[in-house]
């Protein structure tokens, strides 16, 4: 089983919601929303497991459909976090 990333969630989800939005898909074996540490707030952020591959690959037919307003993105989560990457001198230029 590969697990799903989904990026661009609105900023209240919770996992029941997630857990309906893509429950046609196919059976979830797993749903898990990414909180913010100290405000414990979602920040836009989940993974998915299904039981099979026939779910998995409808739930990735669902990358840029609406959720809640928010046009989300389904991917096969590689386990590589993103990172954002900060130009040096820009934040030195800032400063002064």
């Amino acid at each position: 089983m590969q697990r799903l990333k989904i990026t661009s969630l609105p900023r209240w989800i919770s996992e029941i919601h997630l857990k309906q939005f893509f429950h046609s898909c196919g059976t979830i074996v797993e749903a898990k929303v990414v909180l913010d540490q100290n405000t414990l707030r979602p920040l836009g952020l989940g993974y998915l497991t299904f039981a099979n591959d026939l779910a998995m690959h409808k739930a990735l037919a669902k990358s840029g459909s609406l959720l809640d307003g928010a046009v989300i993105h389904v991917a096969i989560d590689t386990g590589e976090e993103e990172v954002l990457a900060i130009d040096p001198e820009a934040v030195l230029d800032l400063a002064e």
